[in-house]
């Protein structure tokens, strides 16, 4: 799956505009399950396991000095080139198999994730990695982008949610649930969808086993008005995955472009209002570092422009490639004239710039490279959180650069000797 989606443009370049809270909401997971949706889903299917049947994880294996949590597309989860094949286990702590779609009632979606859930493929999928010693999680999924209504009722459906997923995790084996819920908070009558998660949360603490975690907003730990309460959620959760990408819908103005939409970094380490380091800074304030994942791209963004200067206003053309897509764009047939640069407000993120003669048009794109990668990777030792999260493995496969990135700053076991880090870890500012 080399090119993950495109994104429609409203005149002038603009995208919907962000919430007064919740400022930093993003779109890729809901994109990422509509994709999966559209692929063909995997068909060979077990039927329902009995409880045990995958070999149990091994504590023994060696693990990660940090936590690596990386989400697996339901959609391209038996992909011989970028699915769970060519991943180095060894170099990951949790894998979330993304994910099952949950009804507003509470129930789970018969769609075509839930036939690659049940399917050999996911079978396999979680043998390899509890034999790696690597822990598998199933990813619920809620996605309320309209009023907030479907949230509001879906928040009081805990025990019809817990009665299906449970059994589910039994069934399969798995260590336990990562919730992918999002909207913004909405008066759901008596109340607000704000309080409601909170509660959900307690109720799935007490009544689902294993390893909980959420994906929660970039700027959820500051935002005492969003859709997260931090503070609220953090007894009953493990972990916090804060999706700190897709920050260039919210990074407009401090790149200079005012209201309008223009390209910057998905997930800038420093530089712009919305940054790798702010997440991590404000967390860390909120609630234990220990309990706090610094959620990251593997993927950018990219579209026709009027000039190879940084920071362009989209033409045509905004589309959001994979890692595996935007490394190899100037090997890409048609490309010529490309250029790399670095961005002048965050000196970690590379842009390049180049022409595409199957458009046909003049390109910019912003992405992630490894060293970028590295100088996150820093942040999470520096403000020595629980680690670090990547959206989505599929979308790097089996980039050696990446995997032995990871192994620079985190360690595990993979292939290949470990490197030197090639990012000089950052001072906070």
């Amino acid at each position: 799956m080399a090119l993950l989606l495109g994104a429609s443009l409203t005149p002038a370049g603009r995208v919907p505009p962000q919430s007064r809270s919740d400022p930093t909401r993003p779109t890729i997971m809901r994109e990422a399950i509509v994709h999966s949706q559209r692929q063909p889903a995997a068909s060979s299917r077990t039927g329902r396991l009995v409880a045990g049947t995958p070999p149990p994880r091994d504590p023994t294996k060696p693990s990660p000095s940090r936590e690596v949590f990386g989400f697996a597309n339901a959609g391209s989860l038996g992909d011989p080139n970028v699915g769970y094949q060519s991943w180095q286990f060894g170099r990951l702590s949790t894998v979330a198999f993304f994910g099952l779609t949950i009804n507003g009632d509470g129930t789970i979606a018969h769609d075509n994730n839930w036939t690659t859930w049940n399917s050999a493929t996911n079978a396999n999928f979680i043998a390899t990695a509890h034999a790696n010693g690597t822990r598998v999680v199933l990813s619920m999924v809620l996605q309320d982008f309209a009023t907030g209504m479907t949230m509001c009722q879906g928040l009081t459906k805990a025990a019809t949610t817990i009665s299906q997923v449970g059994p589910e995790l039994q069934a399969k084996g798995v260590d336990g649930v990562n919730v992918d819920y999002e909207s913004t908070n909405v008066s759901c009558g008596p109340d607000k969808s704000r309080g409601r998660m909170t509660t959900f949360m307690q109720q799935l603490r007490a009544g689902l086993r294993g390893y909980l975690s959420i994906d929660t907003y970039a700027s959820s730990a500051a935002d005492s008005a969003g859709f997260f309460d931090i503070p609220g959620i953090a007894p009953s959760v493990d972990a916090f995955f804060a999706m700190s990408y897709d920050l260039d819908r919210s990074n407009s103005s401090s790149a200079g472009c005012g209201a309008q939409y223009c390209l910057s970094p998905v997930s800038p380490t420093f530089g712009y209002l919305y940054n790798d380091n702010r997440t991590a800074h404000e967390y860390s304030l909120a609630v234990p570092a220990s309990k706090v994942i610094l959620g990251l791209p593997y993927y950018g963004r990219k579209a026709c422009v009027a000039s190879a200067a940084p920071n362009q206003v989209p033409v045509s053309n905004l589309s959001t490639p994979t890692y595996e897509l935007a490394a190899t764009a100037s090997t890409t047939t048609g490309v010529s004239n490309f250029v790399t640069h670095v961005d002048p407000h965050d000196s970690t993120e590379e842009y390049d710039t180049f022409h595409n003669a199957t458009i046909p048009c003049d390109r910019e794109q912003y992405w992630e490279n490894a060293s970028s990668m590295g100088s996150k990777y820093a942040l999470v030792s520096s403000y020595n959180l629980r680690g670090a999260g990547l959206f989505a493995l599929d979308y790097g496969g089996p980039a050696p650069e990446l995997w032995r990135q990871l192994a620079a700053y985190f360690g595990g076991r993979g292939g290949g000797a470990l490197p030197a880090p090639s990012a000089t870890p950052p001072t906070h500012r």
